[in-house]
């Protein structure tokens, strides 16, 4: 029976991907391009930072002294994402790095489409992510956020959420098709919520109230609200 629903899944996987992405797919790939952009912290305390991308692998993480140090691998330059930097006031910025939707693309069978970003991680973020089709990994354990939702099409999202939480913040999770693996540090406290969805939810190291999840650590202090909403696909939520 299991090999039967997996069998449903990878089909309907399929089906799905292909309508959300309308794409063209042709033969043959250009030569591999790696754009390297760094994004000067000067006296920026907080960012809004908006990431869209169509299709492809894209990977987040601290680990920059600058408020952002990303790589763009890509093969070809219609792929080349486009990056707004706009000052709201001397210490708040708004950071928006958009790959244009896919289906507006001739994608080939080789494609490269990737991003390694690196941000602050004594900078206050606002982090939206969207991806339409691919993977994406987040390791948001060395950020300062304030805030993090994603979108996520079709593929597979790995989080790995904060291991300090200085103030209450929310987490917001839209799933498409696929797979979503999110990691609790042992020690943060964080709220869950999983709602809708197709596939199967697997919870490990947290304990159960209703329908909703939370760790053991919680007390008074700050936490993460995590709010998922499944598509079709795995949930996978475990404490490490």
């Amino acid at each position: 029976m299991r090999d039967k629903n997996v069998l449903g899944l990878v089909l309907v996987t399929m089906v799905l991907s292909t309508a959300v992405l309308g794409c063209v797919v042709t033969a043959g790939g250009g030569r591999v391009q790696t754009q390297r952009e760094v994004i000067q912290r000067e006296a920026v305390e907080s960012a809004n930072v908006d990431l869209r991308m169509g299709a492809g692998s894209l990977e987040v993480s601290s680990g920059s002294a600058e408020l952002m140090e990303g790589e763009f691998t890509y093969n070809d330059r219609d792929y080349a994402p486009l990056i707004d930097y706009t000052v709201v006031s001397g210490s708040a910025v708004e950071l928006f790095i958009e790959q244009e939707e896919i289906s507006s693309f001739n994608l080939r069978t080789d494609y490269r489409l990737e991003w390694d970003l690196n941000f602050n991680p004594d900078i206050l973020l606002d982090l939206y992510v969207s991806l339409g089709a691919g993977e994406v990994y987040l390791d948001a354990s060395g950020l300062n956020l304030s805030s993090l939702e994603m979108d996520l099409g079709a593929g597979e999202a790995t989080l790995i959420l904060p291991e300090r939480v200085a103030q209450d913040f929310e987490v917001s999770i839209q799933g498409g098709v696929g797979q979503l693996n999110a990691e609790i540090p042992e020690g943060t406290c964080v709220y869950a919520e999983i709602a809708g969805g197709l596939g199967d939810v697997e919870v490990h190291g947290m304990m159960q109230e209703g329908s909703a999840y939370r760790t053991p650590v919680c007390g008074e202090g700050p936490a993460v609200y995590l709010d998922i909403e499944g598509g079709v696909g795995e949930i996978n939520l475990s404490v490490r």
